[in-house]
């Protein structure tokens, strides 16, 4: 989102703004963020972390490693090769870049509640074994093996996702390669 403003100047662009939940901001060297800009498109700029201050707000109890702090910058200069346009497709022609920046999105965010998921089942099993599987009962039993199977499903459905969007990626690749004459 442009929450923030850039302001187009020699070399690249002096931004302003206030942003929110920049997870990993306290393991991070640059963190991106939306703008807008008089009269264009709006800009995604990476902004230097040493340059904006943090707002350490992230106090939860589950995900208070990922520090999804709020952040700000004033009148922080960019230069122009740390900013882009969504709009505008990737400037290399590589494979990964033939996907719209939102399609991989997911693979950022997939593996977490996946690990998530298979920790506590793990967690689970080791308790029961510890204890006896009598304790679990056979309801128990049952809603292990129902979650065991819908974590199984969403890993398989995430991979057969990842395979169908690399092998489209492939795919134009080769293709942008024979056009141009090119051994894929």
């Amino acid at each position: 989102m442009p929450l923030g403003e850039a302001i187009g100047v020699n070399g690249g662009y002096r931004v302003s703004g206030r942003w929110s939940y920049a997870s990993g901001i306290g393991h991070a060297t640059r963190v991106l963020a939306g703008c807008s800009v008089a009269g264009e498109t709006p800009l995604q700029v990476f902004l230097d972390v040493r340059g904006v201050e943090v707002m350490p707000n992230w106090d939860v109890q589950g995900l208070r490693a990922i520090g999804s702090h709020d952040f700000a910058a004033r009148d922080v200069f960019v230069p122009a090769e740390r900013t882009l346009r969504f709009q505008d497709g990737a400037p290399d022609p590589g494979r990964l870049y033939t996907l719209p920046f939102q399609a991989p999105l997911w693979l950022w965010f997939a593996p977490v509640p996946l690990g998530i998921a298979r920790a506590a089942l793990d967690a689970l099993r080791e308790e029961v074994t510890a204890r006896g599987a009598g304790r679990l009962g056979a309801s128990g039993h049952t809603r292990y093996a129902e979650a065991e199977g819908m974590w199984r499903a969403a890993r398989r459905f995430a991979s057969e996702v990842t395979e169908r969007s690399w092998g489209g990626a492939r795919d134009a690749d080769h293709a942008r390669a024979r056009r141009w004459g090119q051994p894929p």
